[in-house]
């Protein structure tokens, strides 16, 4: 066919919650490592955010979504800060059944200018850096955010409709070491 190459639009993940996750921290939990997934792939696809839209269903209450526009980033701690302030106008009311994010509006990471706005980027963008290298090395979900260690279990890696997914980046089911 003589299709033009399609274009990403969002990056994005799901999860159904097992019972056990079925509670507001450990449903945060979870949601945290949604976000790390998403934020690495950003990374590896060389890719920017700027609207991050989580989301999901609460029994009995319903579907819930709540979205932030942020300057482009793939930083796992800026888009941390982003989940927790959407995450705090969630549904009280119910149990968290299941939870999602999607990062949109993406750009093309080597387009954007690199501005120093804030002094500590540099030295977040090593750490970043050095992340991805150990579970690039070592496999993924060697080393995370530790927000997410309750959910260290949850939300394997599965394969979507849209994309088949690279082992040697997305599995982070674990292994013994």
């Amino acid at each position: 066919t003589d299709r033009p190459p399609s274009r990403r639009h969002s990056v994005g993940h799901s999860h159904v919650l097992p019972p056990q996750f079925r509670t507001d921290t450990l449903a945060f939990a979870v949601l945290h490592r949604l976000m790390q997934k998403a934020a690495a792939r950003l990374r590896r696809l060389q890719l920017l955010t700027e609207c991050v839209r989580i989301g999901g269903e609460w029994i009995p209450s319903g579907v819930w979504h709540a979205e932030l526009r942020v300057p482009p980033t793939n930083d796992p701690f800026v888009l941390g800060d982003v989940v927790r302030r959407l995450w705090h106008q969630r549904p009280r009311d119910g149990v968290p059944f299941h939870l999602w994010i999607d990062c949109r509006q993406l750009s093309a990471a080597h387009l954007q200018p690199l501005l120093p706005l804030d002094p500590s980027q540099g030295r977040r963008d090593r750490v970043v850096a050095a992340l991805d290298a150990i579970n690039e090395r070592h496999g993924p979900g060697t080393l995370y955010i530790a927000t997410a260690h309750p959910a260290r279990t949850a939300a394997p890696m599965r394969i979507p409709f849209s994309t088949i997914p690279d082992p040697r980046t997305e599995d982070d089911t674990p292994r013994s070491r």
